[in-house]
């Protein structure tokens, strides 16, 4: 039946509208629907005048003439010329390069490749670099770094920024010369890697696309950065390797093997009190994302957080922009009152009602352009890439039609309107912030293994003594802390006459550097490593249970 539909297409619509938008419906409509077109087909063939109304937008009755009703700003064919789609893909840990293998065998070996990144000169390393090189005197170096202001919402500040600040520096001959070095490298790129997660399928070889190259690490590696080729039209996908999801996996095993327990992870309801209330409590340890952030500990013990949604505004919150722009007391105040601020606009309002009337997503963006100032998903999604971009040139094309829709369609009033524009731009600065590079889990480690024991259920502010592997003695505070039960526990005694109490699976450097449990060392009469220099390493263990 939807060949017969095809044959009817009229050419001149269809060359009017975005084909894949024409293909969805084609391959989504139902027979009963196929049947419906038909008969109306066969009617309009027999009465030529006859013109049906088009309440769901239909594709198919427009290109088949058989209405003259179609609102191309709602038609997908609108957003022709937009961002491509990021495509994000979370997979367990162990089968990440599996999933990036099958890949690879289905599109071909040289239709698969990683993705370059780029790290670039900013003021600091160049004033560093510039300083080391030339063997400038340390105290300039000094004098200019005090000059350089803390990265304000995660982005660090421009040379022209420092120079607006600190004009003085161009009248000083002796720092003329470092600002002509600076002003023709800043920006440039200083060093390259690979994206820990981008990986680019193109229907044709990735080579005439782009330049690649190779290393010790991936076969094929794109030589332009993750904007770039998408702007060649090749679409990126996040193949994001998530530990959580391993260890998700691995608990069902175990329960179904152990306990007979069948459980669906992904069919757990939200809003489990006992899960909340650990969380609560700030007890975190593997919570996806939030068990190694501090500040995230921090928000959800304050906020107690009661649902999916609200743990993806404390995600959402917890970077250096947000949090350095108050947005965490906003919603945390908003939140409390239950109401949203007097000054704030019914239509705005609504759009952000889901995230208690704070602005921290990049989609209440675009709404507050579609469904307040007018603007179609292009004109909304061009608004934000600009923003990410910082694009003075292009934000400024579109201020005057943002204003005029806000005050025409939204009904604000133009002072409103002109400062709402520039919370916009000024969100852009806060939670736009540009990309870094991810590092892979195995790069920039430094463990510390705990050789001390402490009560921390009473005393979670408590310090732990450590050493890392290079046998550095550190202090540090207790980042998480979990119940264990009772445990039974044994004292320890040295030769030297000093005693410790822990469980016997509570794991000491030996002489060999390896890490075993105390029991294990007392049992094959193994010698601990000592760190300091008067003792050696030749104390043997002795245990008083």
């Amino acid at each position: 039946m939807i060949n017969q539909i095809k044959n009817n297409y009229i050419s001149d619509r269809v060359s009017e509208i975005d084909r894949d938008f024409l293909d969805f419906e084609e391959d989504m409509i139902s027979k009963q629907d196929q049947e419906r077109i038909l008969s109306l087909i066969f009617l309009l063939n027999t009465q030529s005048e006859i013109k049906f109304p088009n309440p769901h937008n239909s594709i198919l009755l427009y290109v088949c003439g058989l209405t003259d009703e179609f609102d191309f700003k709602k038609g997908r064919s609108n957003t022709v010329g937009g961002s491509p789609p990021d495509i994000d893909i979370d997979h367990d840990a162990l089968d990440r390069e599996g999933a990036i293998a099958w890949v690879t065998d289905k599109w071909g070996r040289d239709n698969v490749a990683n993705i370059i990144t780029h790290g670039t000169f900013k003021p600091k390393s160049l004033a560093r670099s510039f300083y080391r090189v030339t063997e400038g005197d340390t105290q300039d170096l000094n004098n200019i770094l005090k000059k350089i202001p803390p990265p304000k919402y995660g982005r660090e500040a421009t040379l022209e920024e420092i120079i607006e600040k600190n004009p003085a520096i161009l009248d000083e001959e002796k720092y003329k010369e470092f600002y002509s070095f600076a002003n023709t490298l800043e920006d440039m790129v200083a060093n390259f890697g690979i994206h820990a997660a981008g990986v680019v399928i193109s229907d044709k070889p990735i080579r005439e696309v782009v330049p690649t190259w190779k290393n010790s690490k991936a076969d094929l590696i794109t030589q332009f950065d993750m904007k770039e080729v998408e702007s060649l039209g090749l679409i990126k996908f996040d193949f994001l390797s998530i530990d959580t999801l391993s260890i998700i996996k691995e608990c069902t095993k175990l329960l179904k093997l152990n306990q007979d327990i069948e459980v669906q992870p992904y069919s757990i309801a939200d809003g489990n009190k006992r899960a909340y209330t650990m969380l609560h409590e700030g007890l975190l340890t593997g919570v996806f994302q939030m068990e190694t952030s501090g500040m995230a500990k921090k928000l959800i013990t304050r906020i107690k957080p009661t649902s999916i949604e609200e743990l993806s505004d404390i995600s959402a919150l917890n970077r250096p922009g947000p949090l350095q722009a108050g947005l965490d007391k906003e919603y945390m105040n908003n939140r409390k009152s239950g109401y949203a601020p007097d000054n704030l606009p019914e239509g705005i309002a609504e759009l952000l009602k889901t995230s208690y009337w704070t602005l921290i997503y990049q989609e209440q963006v675009m709404a507050i352009c579609s469904e307040i100032a007018g603007f179609t998903s292009k004109e909304s999604d061009d608004i934000r890439r600009a923003m990410g971009k910082k694009d003075v040139d292009v934000l400024n094309t579109y201020k005057k039609q943002f204003i005029n829709g806000c005050t025409q369609r939204g009904g604000l009033t133009q002072s409103y309107s002109e400062e709402l524009w520039d919370d916009l731009i000024g969100f852009a600065d806060y939670c736009f912030v540009p990309e870094t590079k991810i590092l892979r889990p195995d790069e920039n480690k430094n463990e510390a293994y705990p050789c001390q024991l402490i009560d921390l259920i009473n005393d979670i502010d408590s310090e732990v003594v450590s050493v890392t592997e290079e046998n550095k003695i550190i202090n540090q505070k207790v980042q998480q802390r979990w119940h264990r039960g009772i445990q039974e526990v044994y004292t320890y005694t040295l030769e030297s006459g000093e005693s410790f109490t822990c469980t016997p699976d509570h794991k000491f450097k030996v002489v060999s550097g390896e890490f075993i449990s105390i029991d294990t060392i007392f049992e094959k009469g193994l010698e601990l490593y000592s760190i300091y220099e008067e003792k050696k390493a030749d104390e043997k263990t002795g245990r008083n249970s």
